[in-house]
């Protein structure tokens, strides 16, 4: 039986350690696990460039980030796995 996936404890770490700790995972946005996660239309998460996006709702005050992000990330983090 396999476990569920948990999510990391991000509490104690800066936004700039989680992205080091990222920058050495090997990701392939084409394997069949990447592929399960994709948006309708063939569009993915990874096809979305965020800085191109006319509004950043994220941002504002008093907004849930994890209404946005999830499994620790947030805007900077997302953009360290976006660009490897």
């Amino acid at each position: 039986m396999k476990r569920p996936m948990s999510r990391p404890n991000t509490t104690t770490k800066t936004p700039s350690a989680i992205a080091d700790a990222l920058k050495d995972v090997p990701i392939n946005p084409n394997s069949e696990e990447m592929k399960k996660l994709r948006f309708s239309r063939h569009v993915s998460a990874f096809d979305v460039d965020i800085d191109q996006l006319e509004e950043h709702p994220w941002r504002n005050k008093n907004v849930d980030i994890l209404d946005y992000f999830n499994y620790g990330f947030n805007e900077t983090t997302w953009k360290v796995l976006y660009h490897i």
